[in-house]
């Protein structure tokens, strides 16, 4: 008991609002007629997109208050004055939050994106993980900090390009396993039968790449 007690309260400390109110929840949804491909531009967080079933592009993130927010109010304050930001140009959408007025990221984003099978998807992210399933355009990935995990169909993808700056690169398709080469970074080049792009790079953290 005392034990929860001090846990509780060192996340008080920290200036984390328990419960509802240290997040926030924003939703997007766009015919995707015009649109080729999705870029999202993220801080902290995690990101997930998968193939959707119907003709839309969806998304949703769940902002949270981080430790840097001293206090509730604050931090709902900060939440409150977020948006999602979405725009087409020249056929891509992009997808970013705009409304933080300091030069630090003072919120996680975790993201959840459905895009059409034939849509391209670029993420660039400062920390977390991304997950990218079944998308059936090109892929690209640019993570600082954090792990990759791609899967899709083999057929489909042609050029695999991976790089880790600490870490490791770990391709699995129908032929067999690759791995990646170097001593501290490693580096994954791949050819597959197909036409789509895979490209990936983090500064440390390892990319899974299964192609089935």
């Amino acid at each position: 008991m005392r034990r929860s007690a001090l846990a509780v309260l060192a996340l008080l400390v920290a200036g984390i609002a328990l419960g509802e109110d240290n997040t926030r929840t924003l939703t997007f949804s766009k015919n995707a007629e015009g649109i080729q491909a999705v870029v999202l531009e993220a801080g902290v967080g995690d990101v997930e997109i998968v193939t959707s079933r119907d003709s839309g592009v969806t998304a949703e993130v769940t902002l949270s208050a981080s430790k840097k927010s001293w206090g509730a109010s604050r931090a709902r304050r900060e939440l409150d004055a977020l948006e999602l930001d979405a725009e087409v140009k020249a056929g891509t959408l992009h997808l970013r939050i705009s409304g933080d007025r300091g030069a630090d990221h003072n919120y996680g984003e975790d993201w959840s994106i459905q895009v059409p099978a034939t849509v391209s998807v670029s993420v660039e992210l400062g920390v977390g993980e991304v997950t990218i399933l079944d998308v059936g355009g090109d892929v690209e990935v640019e993570l600082g900090v954090g792990d990759v995990r791609i899967e899709g169909d083999y057929a489909a993808v042609g050029s695999i390009r991976g790089t880790c700056g600490v870490g490791d690169v770990d391709l699995r398709t129908p032929e067999g396993r690759h791995e990646s080469e170097g001593f501290v970074g490693h580096s994954l080049s791949a050819n597959g039968p197909g036409r789509n792009e895979i490209r990936v790079k983090t500064g440390v953290g390892d990319v899974n790449i299964r192609l089935r």
